[in-house]
């Protein structure tokens, strides 16, 4: 299976990963390299000082 397949399988049963816009860069029969465009994790609050 090509990368190109790899992904279009996964986009099409695992719907997910066409929103996260999962991409297969390589895969192999016992591994696969995904990537994904991630924003920087943030939690919407302050950040606040720890007291010492």
């Amino acid at each position: 299976m090509t990368p190109s397949e790899l992904q279009r399988y996964l986009h099409e049963h695992i719907p997910l990963t066409a929103a996260m816009e999962v991409k297969v860069v390589s895969c192999g029969p016992d591994a696969a390299h995904l990537s994904a465009p991630l924003p920087p994790a943030t939690t919407g609050l302050t950040p606040m000082a720890c007291p010492s």
